[in-house]
């Protein structure tokens, strides 16, 4: 009784604007899963973009990870099933509330990051496990990949992974102007990490090493 009196209040998340539209969540106090919302006008209340306690029945599909597109009509959005580390990606146009058909499984550990225009986003993967081992083998090798809208999962492109260390972690993310793609590697648990670069504006540009060796904690402002 001490814990629900401590836990039962109402919060909010500080809002976020994409395009014209502002995005926050919302639990009235003892939700399990803060509730998604969306409204062009932040002194108004908001509509629900996405309930994750509604998900299933039993509550245990959790909302793991969330990316608005930079104009704000597209919200990507990753769930877990009943507590696992495994991320499968869906895609929710913002005006209709509609998920699109794009499905991504296999992600772990991962963010992801739309390119500026809304054609599609970056994010982490690995290969599909056997069927028998999807839930405890071991996973190695971790893949950069982007994805177009409209396209299947097979199409979406390899951007980069390292493969002379199982236990190389990626993570990529577009600058703010729109211009370069920023990869970072760590290996195992290490926290230094390298940094390489890919021109976007450059069609089929290469990924080109900007720290080449993981001797220290880089970051690119």
């Amino acid at each position: 009784n001490r814990l629900r009196k401590i836990w039962n209040f109402e919060r909010w998340s500080a809002p976020e604007k994409h395009g014209e539209l502002w995005f926050y969540s919302h639990n009235d106090g003892l939700q399990n899963q803060s509730v998604l919302f969306v409204t062009a006008d932040p002194s108004r209340p908001g509509r629900v973009l996405l309930d994750p306690n509604k998900l299933s029945a039993d509550g245990t599909i959790a909302l793991a990870e969330q990316a608005v597109s930079a104009d704000g009509r597209l919200f990507a959005y990753a769930l877990s099933d009943a507590g696992s580390d495994w991320q499968t990606w869906h895609v929710r146009d913002v005006q209709s509330g509609h998920d699109l058909p794009d499905v991504l499984e296999w992600s772990k550990v991962s963010g992801a990051s739309w390119r500026k225009d809304g054609s599609g986003f970056y994010y982490i993967a690995y290969d599909a496990p056997g069927s028998s081992d999807a839930l405890k083998a071991a996973n190695a090798y971790q893949k950069l990949l982007f994805h177009k809208l409209g396209t299947p999962q097979s199409q979406d492109v390899l951007i980069y992974t390292r493969r002379d260390d199982p236990n190389w972690y990626l993570s990529g993310r577009v600058t703010d102007d729109g211009r370069y793609l920023v990869i970072e590697a760590t290996r195992g648990d290490q926290v230094e990490n390298t940094v390489l670069i890919q021109d976007l504006s450059r069609p089929d540009a290469a990924v080109a090493p900007v720290i080449a060796e993981p001797n220290a904690v880089y970051d690119v402002i």
